[in-house]
């Protein structure tokens, strides 16, 4: 590993003056499961290791009455336990149970699972599914960015250097959306070689909101837009789910690589969603 420098701050302020000051020679350590395992193999390199794990202000869930907010320091097995996030959204103990093993869980944080924004995480599918927004901090400002606009290519994010997110902001569940995600795990990482978030709302016995959110798959996690606008106003049936799933990577580059090439890829994408669908359906 490259030689570097390592702060710890105490609060946010000093930690964003950090970032403020060194700009691009910086990078930011949460859980440290992406970052670093990617700096021992020389795919990532810094001047300046900035842990942010003592900062309490990140961390913890909170219900308001249009958001949850979820702090970017609140670790996997937190997400996986919370009875809250469970009375709105069982989709969040679903995934947390399917992020790789009992140590990662207890030590990686959702916000830096969302800041690598690695193709194959779980938290970016249940954050775009949920229509979720991110809290980006830097010295000198505050802003509120749609996940839609936020994930822009491989391992690539609209955060600028000097920011850091300090949390998630999810809708409340309002209109009875139920969800479910799919995954099939890589035996040895536990990343997603294909897996799907999808939420349904029926109304009348019919389907009125359609949300699929795919990682794994593509160059970044992607919203499934073709297959949620099929769903809409139809009634659910195995048959509507087999038909709009095979159009779950319509228009996508599909990655290919010595585990799965994009034909394998694509066919657990498509059985992924079919499950998730036929998940929710069930719930509801």
């Amino acid at each position: 590993m490259i030689p570097f420098d390592y702060l710890r701050p105490k609060t946010l302020a000093g930690a964003l003056s950090i970032l403020f000051e060194h700009q691009d020679d910086a990078q930011i350590l949460a859980g440290g499961h992406t970052l670093l395992p990617l700096m021992k193999v020389r795919m990532a390199s810094t001047d300046l290791l900035v842990d942010i794990q003592d900062l309490p202000e990140l961390k913890g869930i909170e219900v308001h009455d249009e958001h949850i907010i979820i702090g970017a320091l609140t670790r996997h097995v937190d997400l996986q336990k919370s009875a809250a996030l469970q009375r709105e959204y069982l989709v969040f103990s679903e995934a947390a149970d399917q992020i790789a093993d009992q140590q990662v869980r207890n030590r990686g944080t959702i916000g830096g699972s969302i800041c690598a924004a690695d193709p194959s995480a779980d938290w970016p599918a249940i954050a775009l599914m949920l229509k979720a927004q991110f809290v980006l901090e830097s010295k000198t400002n505050e802003r509120t960015i749609d996940a839609t606009d936020y994930f822009l290519g491989m391992m690539e994010t609209d955060r600028k250097p000097t920011e850091i997110l300090t949390a998630v902001l999810i809708p409340r569940n309002s209109n009875g959306m139920k969800t479910s995600y799919q995954k099939f795990r890589h035996p040895a990482s536990g990343y997603a070689v294909a897996s799907v978030a999808a939420g349904l709302v029926l109304s009348d016995g019919k389907i009125q909101e359609a949300r699929i959110a795919v990682s794994g798959v593509g160059e970044h996690v992607y919203l499934a837009e073709k297959s949620a606008e099929l769903l809409l106003n139809q009634k659910p049936s195995k048959e509507l789910f087999n038909e709009v799933a095979e159009e779950v990577t319509y228009s996508q580059n599909v990655m290919s690589d010595h585990f799965a090439d994009a034909p394998y890829r694509t066919q657990l994408a498509i059985t992924m969603c079919r499950r998730a669908l036929e998940t929710c359906y069930a719930l509801v």
